[in-house]
């Protein structure tokens, strides 16, 4: 017994210095997001709030969602119709269907990143061309895997006759996994007959520590860190989850990581994507729509100081070839605006395009699908 009162101060004194070392620590982390913040970092602008758990396609927006997210001294206005994507509510189809309907596929760079709506390529394309209807399908983190998915539910309801693919040269990498930022996301395997399954569906929704751990990645600077710190460990280790023959997928050490994934070596890259690709072809073929592939600028550094085009997005180029995909590289139209003009054509993060990037884009984008109905209109007269 005298033990057992003897004991009891002694563990009180334990759990009292237990908690006065969390509250240091924890007013320790608060001054350093503090400082980071006030010497200009940033967190994510993956914000969960405005995205929903989908168990094919790992998440979308929240349906019928309107949300003002401060960004700096900006607010960005995000409004996510009831698909789930930042875009109008859908017209009725009396009304579609007398327009040319293009459908745009992609990640955050279709969405339009930290930037207004009106200033992305779809809205822009919308006002060069009074006939046409862009339905604007991107979201943060997709990857070519997702975009097919997305297409193969939608476009039979949109009868698109136009589709255009953003490809950033991390969609190679990317389809590859189950997981993005710790959530689940779809993944295809490749059979025998050369045809593709999807292996995981229905996904499982992310764990309590799973959202929380996103929670912090997103809305604090020091979780961003440590989250891009312990990504580039397990790329370091070789644990990142991807198939062993992609295995030689090398990312470098210099820059951020879209700098790394554009130094990526494609050696031993997994054809996976070529096929990914195929199917969007031969989904566009059966919807009878003109399929596109944009090969998308990811970094002011490249931009700005490369000349060639990274060799991922070389190698999904050859694909696109040997499809017979009609695919732009955007990489030289955005080299030669920066060299000519010594203007910014990306955001804050050096990895994002900005209202004059959009522009560029749009224009080239616009030239692109115009070319065809401008020879069938030749061609009749």
């Amino acid at each position: 017994m005298p033990m057992k009162n003897g004991g009891s101060p002694k563990r009180r004194q334990i759990a009292a210095n237990l908690l006065l070392l969390a509250f240091v620590l924890l007013i320790c982390l608060a001054a350093v997001e503090l400082l980071l913040r006030v010497a200009g970092f940033k967190p994510q602008v993956a914000d969960p709030a405005i995205y929903a758990f989908d168990d094919t396609l790992g998440w979308v927006g929240k349906p019928n969602l309107v949300a003002h997210l401060l960004r700096g001294q900006d607010t960005i206005r995000y409004e996510i119709n009831r698909w789930g994507f930042r875009d109008d509510q859908p017209i009725p189809w009396p009304a579609a269907q007398n327009r040319r309907r293009l459908m745009l596929l992609g990640d955050s760079y279709a969405m339009g990143y930290e930037i207004d709506k009106e200033a992305r390529v779809s809205e822009l394309l919308e006002k060069s061309d009074s006939t046409l209807l862009a339905y604007n399908f991107g979201i943060m983190g997709y990857s070519t895997d997702q975009e097919l998915l997305v297409f193969k539910k939608y476009g039979p309801e949109i009868h698109p006759q136009i589709v255009t693919l953003f490809f950033c040269v991390n969609d190679i990498y990317y389809s590859e996994q189950a997981q993005a930022n710790n959530h689940p996301k779809p993944l295809f395997r490749l059979q025998p007959d050369d045809s593709l399954q999807l292996i995981n569906a229905p996904l499982p929704p992310p764990s309590a520590v799973s959202r929380m751990w996103n929670w912090l990645a997103t809305r604090l600077v020091i979780g961003k860190t440590v989250a891009q710190g312990l990504a580039r460990l397990r790329e370091a280790l070789g644990m990142q989850n991807r198939p062993s023959r992609n295995e030689g997928w090398q990312v470098g050490r210099e820059g951020g990581r879209e700098d790394q994934l554009l130094r990526a070596s494609t050696e031993h890259v997994s054809n996976l994507t070529y096929y990914l690709l195929r199917d969007l072809r031969d989904e566009s073929l059966r919807l009878g729509a003109r399929l596109y592939i944009f090969m998308c600028p990811s970094s002011a550094r490249w931009t700005e100081t490369r000349d060639e085009s990274p060799e991922g997005i070389k190698l999904a180029l050859s694909w696109c070839e040997k499809l017979n995909v009609p695919a732009v590289d955007l990489f030289p139209l955005l080299r030669k605006d920066y060299l000519d003009n010594k203007q910014d054509l990306y955001i804050y993060d050096k990895m994002h395009w900005n209202e004059r990037a959009n522009r560029v884009i749009a224009d080239s984008v616009m030239k692109t699908i115009q070319k065809p109905f401008a020879a069938s209109a030749d061609t009749s007269n």
